[in-house]
């Protein structure tokens, strides 16, 4: 079958601006007392896990209320959804998980990427969200869709301010260089010097390992 004529070009330009929404992230390059935190992909949707300082992790995700805390995802709802700001919401979800084999497990159909960053800085973030959803701890509703509590968030949501630029300067707080771009739409993690994809996996593996290391030495001294 003969393509139409300038469907090509169309084509490449369709590929290039959806390249353009997809925003390049570097890690920083030999970070103090590095830790992994993973970036998790789904369909659309974008997240964020910390490791909790008892071990496993801690997911956030940020949203429209409507759409993800209170499931009206019906088709008729994207417009209003997307094309001017609506009620932010900030999800959570408490992950057992001591490896990265682990979390596959539990996210199947998610495209998980480690990235190591500063153990500071990742304590400080996880403060700042942890506070966030404290305080709003009285609009909280779980849905069972995306196994995540949700609670209300001061930020917008839109087209322009989405799940993806929430990670993106969620990021940026921990210490990554975020590309920015018109309309994110995703984000691609970078190899940053020293730490590449395979350095960044067997640093996440190590740093696991030895959280769940000391927990067992912590429950074999207390007894609990």
């Amino acid at each position: 079958m003969t393509r139409p004529r300038g469907a090509d070009g169309i084509a490449a330009s369709a590929a290039l601006l959806l390249s353009a929404c997809v925003s390049a992230v570097v890690p920083p390059d030999a970070p103090e007392d590095p830790v992994s935190v993973v970036h998790r992909k789904e369909a659309r949707h974008g997240g964020l896990l910390l490791p909790r300082e008892e071990g496993g992790f801690v997911e956030y995700g940020f949203g429209d209320r409507d759409w993800y805390a209170l499931g009206k995802d019906s088709w008729f709802h994207v417009f209003d959804t997307l094309l001017w700001p609506t009620m932010g919401t900030l999800g959570r979800r408490e992950v057992e998980a001591s490896d990265l084999a682990g979390l596959e497990r539990i996210y199947p159909h998610s495209r998980l990427t480690p990235i190591v960053v500063g153990e500071a800085e990742i304590a400080r973030l996880r403060e700042r969200l942890e506070g966030e959803f404290a305080v709003r701890r009285e609009t909280r509703v779980y849905n069972s869709d995306y196994a995540l509590f949700f609670v209300e968030h001061e930020d917008g949501f839109w087209l322009l301010h989405n799940c993806h630029d929430a990670v993106a300067e969620w990021l940026r707080e921990l210490g990554c260089t975020v590309a920015r771009a018109p309309v994110r739409l995703g984000l691609s993690v970078r190899r940053a010097g020293a730490y590449g994809r395979t350095a960044t996996v067997v640093a996440f593996e190590r740093s696991q390992a030895e959280a769940a290391g000391s927990n067992a030495a912590a429950w074999r001294t207390t007894g609990r």
